[in-house]
């Protein structure tokens, strides 16, 4: 018992150092677009209204990801299956014992540090020199690259950053972005850490003795 509280303890303690490291890359993307020559606050809705539209394509947004999401935890594709052994051994680790406002921070913090450094800043500044849909590409390779805990994941990564980058680019802010990645984490970082994706194999998976057993019934 002593044990196992220890353990909690200790996998508790590592969540804020991840909302600190999520919350620097702010930082670093404000870095980035000082010395671009590029505005954060340009990619700031400008009015209520404004901010209103841009929470609500948020949550919008974040419903493709969500069934991308459900796809990934059913699908039986073994890519997908060896993904979701590496992220369910390192998120379990870290956020198993988390509550749900931990979980919530860390989300939060991840939306805002991620989206201000990609979005806000290296895509900007990428496309100032180059293109537009360039800066696209550079920013959501690099986001890609430093999710690549294996070839899967910078695919699906690299993907993701499309599609906010993408978003940021149509709307003309950021805030939109932030909320759909920081929704989606949480969503994501609920269904691995409460063991949605329990032997690591797909929810809707069926075997065949169960299979044989329903056919039985039936008949």
């Amino acid at each position: 018992m002593a044990t196992f509280e220890k353990r909690r303890r200790f996998r508790r303690s590592l969540v804020w150092p991840v909302v600190a490291f999520e919350l620097a890359l702010a930082v670093v993307g404000a870095g980035i677009a000082w010395v671009g020559g590029v505005r954060l606050a340009s990619w700031l809705p400008a009015s209520g209204d404004a901010w209103l539209a841009a929470m609500a394509w948020g949550l919008v947004a974040t419903v493709p990801m969500a069934l991308v999401l459900v796809f990934l935890l059913v699908s039986p594709w073994r890519p997908l299956v060896r993904l979701r052994r590496i992220v369910n051994r390192f998120v379990r680790m870290i956020f198993y014992t988390a509550p749900w406002w931990q979980l919530a921070a860390v989300s939060i913090a991840a939306g805002v540090g991620e989206e201000v450094l990609f979005r806000g800043a290296i895509q900007p500044v990428a496309a100032s020199f180059t293109t537009p849909v360039i800066g696209l590409v550079i920013a959501s390779l690099l986001f890609g690259l430093v999710h690549a805990a294996s070839w899967s994941y910078f695919l699906l990564a690299t993907g993701v950053g499309f599609y906010l980058g993408g978003l940021a680019m149509w709307r003309g802010e950021i805030v939109s972005a932030v909320i759909a990645h920081a929704l989606y984490d949480y969503i994501a970082l609920t269904a691995v850490s409460k063991g949605w994706m329990v032997r690591q194999r797909p929810l809707f998976a069926f075997s065949k003795s169960s299979a044989v057993s329903s056919t039985a019934s039936s008949r």
